[in-house]
């Protein structure tokens, strides 16, 4: 004789998960790419020592 289990599937409970990206700045010396000057980088993007950023030609794009 073969016994029948019944299978209650509980919906899962609603939970509310925050999906921010958590972000994480590392300050750290890195050589800028524009002079090869080491300076103190603020965050993983920061590549351009302030000296090179403060120029016009880095403001108007010129390489």
């Amino acid at each position: 004789m073969k016994t029948q289990h019944q299978h209650s599937k509980k919906p899962a409970p609603e939970v509310e998960v925050d999906m921010e990206p958590i972000t994480v700045f590392i300050e750290k010396q890195r050589k800028c790419l524009m002079c090869s000057t080491v300076f103190q980088s603020e965050w993983a993007g920061h590549r351009v020592c302030p000296k090179c950023r403060s120029r016009s030609s880095w403001r108007e794009g010129v390489a």
